[in-house]
């Protein structure tokens, strides 16, 4: 008796029909053709963040190596500008005490790292040279990181007097 009363309620017509459930699922495939483009972006954008702080760090640590060993430390961002190079400066007569530090820091794919400036020739290739002295000194100057299908850039600012080293996001 009751299950009869159960089955009048609710009637034969209970569910969804399927019209109903095209629209919907229409509905969400749209929402997720726009929601991906926007997170395909914003990988892109970490990449460059990361390859920025990445490479922020590397010259923090240089100047900390600096200080604590006494010695100056030389990074170089090389000619294909994908890594910077970090080592003790050799002494004026080139010759070095004990074996030498090196470290190499490479880029992530697609991003670039260039200076703003004052390129060293070796040969037939260009360098950039920043130098980091013991006293907590450098010898200054700006470094780019590009990301190169977005054209997107971060500024890294090391400060000669202090050695300090900031990042500012460049908005294209």
């Amino acid at each position: 008796m009751i299950y009869k009363r159960i089955i009048r309620v609710i009637g034969k017509d209970s569910g969804f029909t399927l019209l109903e459930l095209l629209v919907v699922l229409t509905i969400m495939g749209l929402i997720f053709a726009m929601s991906v483009p926007r997170l395909a972006g914003s990988i892109g954008s970490t990449t460059l963040k990361t390859a920025a702080a990445d490479t922020t760090s590397v010259f923090r640590y240089a100047r900390n190596q600096a200080v604590v060993s006494g010695k100056t430390v030389e990074c170089k961002i090389g000619p294909d500008r994908k890594k910077i190079t970090m080592r003790f400066h050799q002494s004026e007569d080139g010759i070095e005490d004990e074996p030498q530090f090196y470290k190499v820091y490479p880029a992530p794919d697609g991003i670039e790292i260039s200076a703003a400036e004052e390129l060293e020739r070796y040969g037939d290739q260009e360098f950039s040279t920043f130098l980091f002295y013991p006293d907590g000194s450098s010898s200054g100057g700006e470094v780019i990181i590009i990301d190169n299908e977005t054209e997107n850039q971060f500024v890294c600012r090391i400060d000669f007097i202090t050695g300090m080293v900031s990042i500012e996001d460049q908005e294209q």
